[in-house]
């Protein structure tokens, strides 16, 4: 009777996942039945014609929640999308697992175009996506969100696969971004840079499509000048804003795709329009030196954090002076003022998840003084003592 109950469960369970066009919150994995995913089959599928595949990865293993964000792209661009229950922050070895079971139980069950696979995760998630497809060595991409590189020789000149990040200007790991894609250029690794408007976050749903089509176009599976005209009306929007050093960056990075297409007077003629514009002249003066200043103000803060962590007498003058500091970056101009926004985004995430950390660790001391420093940051307008 028992055995016939779990016959049946599996055949339930199955039947469901062949449902098209429904958000299924959990698939349990057929070969290994600890690990189980949220899955969404796009509407038209049938079995006659192989789809493509996005294996996700959360942080923290919620994996009905890129599956529901995404459903209607995964439509559209007629994709499958596979988010493990059990892949979350914490050792990569589980995660990795936990994908490739996860991977394996979808090509079993479906007909998946296997040169259309990608691996996307956010946050730990992200870093999780980038090291699963180097390990797997099957994947097409690598779409990562709030997040660059599992470690900055990650990918390599001999170890490469597309990259795209989609990533929050308001969000704590902005600058890692930043320096992955310059580090990824220099080894001449096909990379993409997606900023939205927003915080630490799964992406909105159109910058994720993006993303999708960075990886469509590389795989020629839609057509170039779609591409090309979709990123010239953001380019717009950050010209027709005065965000001139911001739609230089976008312009630059579809040179490598269309140097030696029709689309490259185009493009030459916009970038050499933007860069003697003398808006852009001074941003690109004045950028630099914000993104210098942001890096200082996190390393300082992490190395203060790590001294004063176990001090029993707490010493608040820093963290005082670091929020006044934020405060003030928040009256300047936009590029400044998104610093500070990071900033104190940063120190309130770091100071926040350490204490959680240390309070399950009963270190009381350190769990008191990150609530102490979260405190003082969680309040604009610090006053000296």
């Amino acid at each position: 009777m028992y055995r016939l109950s779990v016959i049946l469960f599996f055949v339930i369970e199955f039947a469901a996942a062949q449902k098209p066009g429904t958000v299924v919150e959990s698939i349990t994995c057929i070969d290994n039945p600890a690990q189980t995913y949220a899955l969404y089959v796009p509407a038209s599928y049938t079995k006659l014609t192989p789809v493509g595949l996005i294996l996700l990865f959360d942080p923290g293993a919620r994996g009905n929640l890129p599956v529901s964000l995404y459903q209607k792209l995964a439509d559209k661009h007629n994709v499958i999308l596979a988010c493990s229950n059990n892949s979350h922050n914490g050792p990569v070895e589980p995660c990795i697992s936990a994908g490739n079971s996860v991977l394996d139980d979808v090509l079993a069950r479906f007909n998946v175009d296997r040169s259309f696979m990608l691996a996307s995760g956010f946050s730990g998630g992200g870093r999780v996506a980038v090291e699963f497809a180097l390990r797997r060595g099957t994947m097409a991409g690598v779409i990562t969100c709030g997040a660059a590189l599992p470690s900055q020789t990650a990918i390599t000149k001999t170890k490469q696969i597309p990259f795209v990040e989609v990533i929050g200007q308001l969000d704590m790991n902005y600058q890692e971004a930043i320096s992955a894609n310059m580090y990824l250029k220099t080894i001449a690794n096909p990379a993409f840079l997606i900023l939205f408007y927003g915080g630490h976050e799964w992406p909105p749903v159109s910058y994720y499509e993006d993303a999708i089509e960075y990886h469509k176009l590389r795989n020629k599976k839609m057509k170039a000048s779609d591409f090309f005209s979709d990123q010239m009306k953001r380019v717009k929007v950050q010209t027709d804003s005065g965000y001139l050093y911001e739609a230089n960056r976008m312009l630059m990075q579809l040179v490598p795709d269309f140097q030696q297409s029709n689309e490259v007077f185009t493009l030459d003629a916009k970038l050499a329009s933007v860069q003697k514009d003398k808006r852009f002249k001074a941003e690109a003066t004045e950028i630099p030196v914000v993104n210098s200043k942001e890096v200082a103000m996190q390393t300082e803060f992490r190395t203060r954090y790590k001294e004063q962590l176990s001090v029993a007498k707490f010493q608040p003058a820093y963290w005082q002076q670091f929020r006044r500091d934020c405060d003030a970056m928040l009256t300047k101009d936009h590029y400044t003022r998104l610093a500070g926004l990071r900033l104190v985004d940063f120190g309130w995430r770091l100071c926040s998840e350490q204490q959680y950390f240390f309070e399950q660790n009963k270190q009381s001391i350190e769990a008191a003084n990150s609530k102490k420093i979260l405190d003082i940051l969680s309040t604009s307008g610090v006053k000296g003592r």
